[in-house]
């Protein structure tokens, strides 16, 4: 049936252990999909959005985003961990990355639709970091705080209708 999500590019599915989750009809149509429920990959282990701190050489920054282990991600986008001496400032735990995945997705449309100004250009950052987006100023801690505080809170995100591609 339609997506929880609100967006026409995903479907909601129940696999046969009774478990209902969104899914992309793209990685439906390729099989690359696993029950959040009682499947063996990521996306039904436990996971964690993540706020990341990095001080690069002209400008310091904060990277949002979801993994199960938030201090090996800090690591490994790290070009020069020298000069870019990252830290893990806070994460938020969630049942499984596929919930963490949905949240995070959710997380960077609601950025960039209420304050696109907090948004990193990869020209800044690539020389640096290995990632191409979820770059922000880190002025915008305390805003990004505040939604994972309220994602804490229980707030969804990834079903609110105003989502910006």
């Amino acid at each position: 049936g339609p997506s929880v999500r609100k967006n026409v590019s995903y479907r909601r599915y129940e696999h046969t252990c009774g478990h209902r989750q969104d899914v992309s009809v793209a990685n439906m149509r390729h099989g690359d999909v696993d029950c959040a429920g009682c499947g063996q990959s990521w996306t039904s282990k436990p996971s964690r959005i993540y706020l990341l701190d990095f001080t690069l050489p002209d400008l310091p920054v904060i990277k949002l985003g979801f993994s199960s282990n938030p201090e090996f991600r800090m690591r490994q986008v790290q070009i020069a961990p020298e000069v870019t001496k990252g830290s893990v400032l806070r994460s938020v735990s969630l049942e499984t990355g596929h919930r963490a995945i949905c949240v995070e997705k959710a997380l960077h449309s609601h950025i960039k639709a209420h304050r696109p100004d907090l948004i990193v250009p990869p020209d800044l950052f690539r020389s640096d970091i290995r990632t191409t987006s979820e770059i922000y100023h880190r002025h915008g801690r305390s805003y990004i705080s505040a939604l994972l505080d309220a994602v804490e809170a229980g707030w969804d995100p990834s079903t609110q209708t105003s989502n910006v591609a």
